[in-house]
């Protein structure tokens, strides 16, 4: 479905134009052309079939801090419902550049997580596609973007799309962040740059049209990445819509400024 709205500034500047289906945050794709705040923006949206859908758009100001009131429209899709199929990215550090952090058990988590999710999709969904395990080396801020890049023209609304990471994570200033290989992390300036931050994880969550997302993150801090969410300031009012609304699942492996201890018992890896 096409969307066509104006926008006006009225004072604070025009910023990032966010859109969601059922609060569900996603990437609006161009539908046409456009200036904000002086023409109308044509955007398209796509819609789960077989149901009614509320699309809202709304608008930060220059700043990224002040979100306006959301514009609203109701749209039933009449079209049969289709079948869901699963998509599956995991992904898991044990061997980092930084050998001090080298962990045990993330890149085994990250495999079995996926296979687990293969076997058992299977007769469930339409069909299961799982993304060979990204790990160790490979684990850079740009390699999960090009694969969520990849992913978005494959996912659709009515799919389902699950991320797992293990690997080292870290609670800062109420910002959460998955330490890639390649981050060495000498200062808190380093992890703002090299790290992957629940903001980027936001914006390439958005990319991903499916309406049914799970999020498994298993590493330590992994709970400051939906306290995050939940602080007052404005600039994580999105996230707190992300984390909250219907259809995404966060699964955090360890509480905010909690370990996430790897450890033998009996055979068992906790």
């Amino acid at each position: 479905v096409d969307l066509k709205f104006k926008m006006k500034d009225k004072g604070g500047g025009i910023g990032r134009v966010v859109y969601r289906i059922d609060g569900v945050v996603q990437e609006g794709r161009p539908g046409g052309t456009g200036i904000p705040g002086r023409e109308p923006m044509v955007t398209r949206v796509e819609l789960p079939s077989g149901k009614r859908s509320r699309v809202e758009v709304s608008v930060f100001d220059a700043s990224g801090k002040i979100e306006s009131r959301a514009a609203a429209v109701v749209v039933r899709v009449d079209t049969p419902q289709v079948r869901s199929s699963l998509y599956v990215l995991s992904i898991g550090v044990d061997n980092y550049k930084n050998k001090e952090f080298n962990l045990k058990y993330a890149t085994a988590d990250a495999r079995d997580v996926a296979e687990e999710l293969r076997q058992h999709g299977q007769g469930l969904f339409q069909a299961v596609n799982v993304e060979p395990p990204m790990l160790n080396d490979a684990v850079t801020v740009e390699n999960i973007t090009r694969a969520f890049d990849r992913l978005a023209e494959r996912v659709g609304v009515d799919d389902v799309f699950v991320l797992f990471l293990a690997g080292h994570g870290l609670g800062v200033d109420g910002e959460y962040y998955f330490f890639p290989y390649d981050l060495v992390y000498r200062n808190n300036s380093e992890l703002r740059d090299r790290g992957l931050s629940s903001d980027r994880l936001r914006g390439l969550l958005a990319k991903i049209r499916a309406q049914k997302a799970v999020v498994m993150l298993d590493t330590c801090d992994s709970g400051a990445f939906v306290l995050a969410s939940r602080a007052p300031t404005a600039p994580r009012a999105a996230l707190a819509r992300l984390v909250q609304s219907p259809g995404r699942v966060i699964l955090a492996g360890a509480g905010n400024q909690q370990m996430a201890l790897e450890d033998d018992v009996d055979g068992l890896e906790i």
